[in-house]
């Protein structure tokens, strides 16, 4: 059926600096076409989902929505049959959900026939400019371009199932049953996973939805596709793992699904996107080392009140396991930002960067109690003094809260734009050709 849209002039806007970027389109941003094209195609810098795609055209004032499919040839690919019959100025407002989950929203116009120009575009009336709105992409307050509420979810919800995870390792490797401090920490720790993730959900759902407005038809197209599921599974495995801690009292069993909510983790994200062949398992890994370092300090702290003798094991223990976790955390975080970043010394300059540099300095201030508790408490607990060393259990409590910080700026940086290639090519389709 035809799309009527009467000619006006209408303004291009740039798009939000994005995870994906538009790279390409028919017709080109900026272009004057003699007649009317047949079609719409976009080209993305990264697969996108094409069931989680909404493109709308605007002329006049009035808008309508297009039916996207994507390219059988090509999964960066959008493409839309056009019918638009007249002449004008166009404008394109498109939104897509990118590889790592995150919402993109951007604008172009072209100009059909001989007697519009696309200095048109330029010379808009605001009456007109104010019925073609923007797309909007964040939903609620942004810190560098990040949701702030989504991020939060996420860093408490994977932060909850890293500490649960590390514990687990300890409470299932250990030759005591794990005592009732560990069993309500383990407890709260998945539940605490469980709650955060569901909310994550519920709330991506809203961030990636267009307009911020979920419909059920927008419901069931994300329930296909490869990003939601994901999201879905996460949520899910949490949840088991509170169902085997708390009602089949299984901690084995809770070991293997927290684990595969931490694998799940790794696949969302920008992981997903940049070279996820690599990138995926160096993010679980980074995860799954985190978490033992992790959970044997909140181990410590839950029994650092005990017998001496105990502690001192104890500490150890997690002393030789922090010690393998912080290189592994170190490792695997150095080559998830080596695939990244296209250039490490100019990527630090970006919000992304500086987030990264935020995390590197508080694994630094984690290591310096790492070290502290290995060179000065465990000589004071190897004494003859007889009591736990005051002040361990206040040092781990800092240690934890210290860790706390670190994984909320995880969830933020999962949430802000990477600096790459495709952003500069981007803003080369709002030129207007010669």
């Amino acid at each position: 059926m035809p799309i009527a849209l009467h000619p006006a002039p209408v303004v291009a806007y740039a798009p939000a600096r994005p995870h994906a970027t538009l790279v390409a389109s028919e017709p080109a941003a900026g272009s004057r076409l003699v007649s009317p094209p047949g079609r719409l195609r976009l080209v993305f810098s990264e697969p996108v989902e094409a069931a989680l795609a909404h493109v709308t055209i605007v002329a006049g004032g009035r808008r309508a929505s297009l039916p996207v499919a994507g390219d059988p040839r090509d999964v960066h690919a959008l493409l839309a049959r056009l019918s638009l019959g007249v002449a004008g100025a166009y404008r394109v407002e498109w939104h897509i959900v990118s590889a790592d989950g995150h919402p993109i929203a951007g604008t172009f116009s072209f100009v059909v026939g001989a007697g519009a120009t696309s200095d048109t575009i330029a010379t808009t009336s605001d009456t007109v400019a104010a019925s073609a709105r923007s797309p909007s992409v964040t939903w609620g307050p942004a810190i560098a371009g990040a949701p702030v509420v989504p991020a939060v979810l996420r860093g408490f919800g994977v932060g909850c199932m890293m500490a649960a995870f590390g514990l687990l390792v300890f409470a299932v490797r250990g030759r005591n049953e794990p005592g009732v401090p560990v069993q309500r920490a383990l407890l709260l720790l998945t539940a605490g996973g469980a709650v955060f993730l569901a909310a994550h959900l519920v709330v991506w759902l809203v961030h990636a939805a267009p307009d911020h407005e979920v419909s059920a038809s927008w419901l069931g197209a994300a329930a296909g596709t490869v990003t939601a599921q994901t999201e879905f599974w996460r949520s899910g495995l949490a949840l088991l793992a509170l169902w085997a801690l708390w009602l089949a009292r299984r901690p084995g069993i809770a070991l293997v699904l927290a684990f595969a909510a931490l694998f799940a983790s790794a696949v969302a994200g920008h992981s997903a996107a940049f070279h996820p062949a690599f990138a995926v398992p160096a993010k679980a890994l980074h995860l799954a080392a985190a978490g033992v370092w992790l959970g044997g300090v909140v181990w410590l702290a839950l029994h650092a009140r005990g017998e001496r003798e105990r502690t001192f094991a104890d500490a150890r223990g997690v002393s030789s396991a922090a010690l393998l976790g912080v290189t592994v955390v170190a490792v695997s975080g150095v080559v998830q930002t080596l695939l990244i970043l296209p250039s490490p010394l100019e990527g630090w300059r970006t919000p992304y960067g500086i987030v990264i540099l935020a995390k590197i300095a508080g694994l630094g201030v984690l290591i310096a109690f790492g070290a502290y508790h290995r060179q000065v408490m465990l000589p004071r607990l190897a004494s003859d003094a007889g009591a736990v060393v005051p002040g361990f259990r206040r040092s781990l409590n800092r240690e934890i809260a210290v860790f706390a910080i670190v994984i909320l700026l995880g969830g933020l940086v999962a949430y802000i734009p990477p600096p790459g290639e495709p952003t500069s090519r981007q803003a080369t389709l709002h030129d207007t050709p010669e």
